[in-house]
């Protein structure tokens, strides 16, 4: 039987949900977010945790964004370190195709993405935020070119008391990808300027000659 909530705000004070962001406070504890400039997109609730331990410098903060997302005003490309995204509303859930584009642009080589996102075919219901397809999404940050360092799970067992709490934890330490909610951390790749190919590719050619056996 499904496990229900009235909104995102219900679910995140409840025990379940105060433990939903314990383990995404658990996946963000080694980022190096301090006094970073970063973008936040959907509920800020999901990261609040992990936001209270380390103060990024958030220099636009979405919750919903525009019917037609052409219209999303975001920084300018290679401006910010860090994005953290939560998928918890249909106005997000529906750009983010647009979005995953986006965010790669905006972001500077080796910017970090965090990207929450509530699973398909799971017990737990949250009123009004929609499920989507992990595959799916992961196959959209490898095509936009991230690099996918986590694609992890999240709440295994959405029920209070101890023994749900310690079991989930025992679960979470394992690394699955199944859960309630996904959370992907990816990078954007490091910048290789052009001369630095050229010069490289000439001191190989330049090797060969002197190498090659002559004639």
């Amino acid at each position: 039987m499904p496990l229900n909530f009235p909104s995102n705000n219900a679910f995140f004070v409840s025990p379940t949900g105060l433990r939903a962001q314990k383990q995404i406070h658990a996946l963000l504890s080694k980022e190096h977010i301090q006094n970073q400039t970063a973008v936040l997109i959907g509920p800020a609730v999901p990261f609040l945790s992990a936001f209270e331990q380390n103060h990024p410098d958030i220099i636009l903060e979405e919750e919903c964004l525009p019917e037609n997302s052409a219209f999303v005003s975001l920084p300018a490309a290679g401006a910010v370190s860090f994005v953290f995204t939560a998928a918890l509303n249909t106005s997000v859930s529906n750009a983010l195709p647009f979005l995953i584009k986006e965010i790669h642009r905006i972001l500077k080589p080796r910017g970090k993405f965090f990207l929450f996102v509530k699973n398909t075919r799971h017990f737990l219901s949250i009123k009004d935020v929609p499920c989507l397809c992990a595959k799916n999404i992961r196959n959209d940050l490898l095509q936009t070119g991230f690099i996918i360092h986590k694609q992890q799970g999240v709440l295994h067992l959405p029920f209070c008391g101890k023994s749900a709490d310690l079991t989930d934890d025992c679960l979470f330490s394992l690394r699955l990808k199944s859960g309630a909610f996904t959370f992907f951390a990816v990078e954007k790749k490091p910048f290789i300027s052009q001369t630095s190919e050229t010069y490289n590719s000439a001191r190989i050619t330049k090797a060969s000659v002197f190498t090659s056996p002559r004639t």
